[in-house]
């Protein structure tokens, strides 16, 4: 059979591949184990909470449809380095069960996304999977939201520093540097709090401050109907 001749055959030609499949293998085993050790040596979470309107205006995002609203959803609980972000682990977790995954789509708009954030970022945080999205349920709800956007019948305009300073007002817990806002083509789209590891407010990372150089945004309002 020829994959056999190929694989073992002693011609250095015909070899030079199979080497490369080993080496191949070799990286990435190495890389397994360098990535395993560093599972939960992350410095803080950052608990993303997305504008709906803003996450239901991109394309394809099915999970909004006959949406009338939800305001704040969690958009992400990352673990995070000072520098950097960790994704995609190789842990040896054990993932969501599909009912937790389900459970969270009230805060979520989907158990499918629950699923896909355990996937890329819980899978770095150390915990078994139901055990993270409880820990990510727990910081969403820990932080008061300024419902009075919800009551938003139009687009407004507003500066940037107003934003931060209404979650600040509504969570004095916060220090003034622990919170971000974002924005994308000058329309919010989330807010961001920075949790150490005990989920007790912390400052963010200078670059996660300033991740929305806009002085004022426009906030989208909630669909009606």
């Amino acid at each position: 059979m020829q994959t056999g001749v190929y694989l073992h055959s002693t011609n250095r030609e015909r070899g030079l591949p199979m080497k490369r499949v080993l080496s191949l293998f070799f990286t990435v085993a190495l890389f397994a184990r360098v990535d395993a050790a560093e599972i939960g040596n992350f410095d803080y979470y950052i608990l993303s909470m997305g504008w709906s309107p803003s996450i239901c205006a991109e394309a394809g995002s099915k999970d909004c449809a006959g949406e009338t609203g939800r305001g704040f959803v969690l958009r992400g609980f990352f673990p995070r380095f000072e520098e950097g972000m960790p994704s995609f682990c190789l842990s040896g977790a054990v993932g969501p069960t599909r009912e937790s995954a389900d459970a969270m789509a009230d805060i979520m708009l989907s158990g499918d996304r629950a699923w896909w954030m355990w996937k890329k970022h819980g899978s770095c945080s150390g915990l078994e999977g139901d055990t993270y999205l409880r820990a990510a349920r727990y910081a969403y709800e820990s932080i008061t939201q300024p419902w009075s956007l919800k009551e938003l019948d139009k687009d407004v305009e507003v500066p940037l520093d107003s934003i931060r300073d209404t979650i600040l007002m509504l969570n004095p817990e916060l220090p003034p540097q622990g919170i971000a806002v974002t924005c994308e083509r000058g329309r919010m789209t989330e807010i961001q709090i920075c949790l150490d590891k005990d989920l007790n407010p912390r400052d963010c990372a200078a670059e996660i401050r300033a991740s929305c150089r806009q002085e004022r945004v426009a906030i989208a309002p909630l669909p009606q109907g």
